[in-house]
């Protein structure tokens, strides 16, 4: 299907979170397609292999920093950027790991003071008071608070 996507020109990227990043690579150079990693985990293996950019859900808590790691693949500093993104994996584990990570993100901006409230539009739900008070701890640990 997505070869098929490929040749329409008015298809010009595609986002990928299935988390087969292997697959994801041979689709990519198949195609010719833009790709943006939809996977926030896996965001600095796609962009070092070629993808255009992410679609991040994490981001959201910390857009300055995933510019940084983006600007340093793009500029070729590869050690800047697996560092960065060494230093990004617990607020994405916090943000994807356990509840909806749009639930969560929600949560992280609330907690930040950039949105007055978490509440959510059904079939959402306000993530668990545990789930809240790990991505707190990790929001404070990383300067984000």
């Amino acid at each position: 299907t997505l070869a098929r996507l490929a040749e329409n020109p008015r298809v010009k990227a595609v986002k990928d979170a299935t988390g087969d990043v292997e697959q994801g690579f041979r689709r990519m150079e198949s195609t010719g397609l833009e790709y943006y990693s939809g996977d926030d985990g896996l965001n600095f293996a796609w962009l070092t292999h070629g993808a255009s950019g992410v679609i991040s859900v994490a981001a959201h808590a910390d857009a300055h920093s995933w510019r940084q790691m983006i600007d340093a693949v793009d500029a070729g500093d590869l050690a800047s950027a697996r560092t960065l993104a060494r230093s990004l994996r617990p607020l994405v584990h916090a943000i994807m790991g356990g509840g909806q990570g749009a639930v969560m993100a929600k949560e992280a901006l609330h907690l930040q003071g950039r949105l007055p409230s978490p509440a959510l539009r059904l079939p959402l739900v306000r993530a668990e008071e545990t789930e809240v008070a790990a991505l707190r701890g990790v929001l404070a640990a990383s300067g984000l608070l």
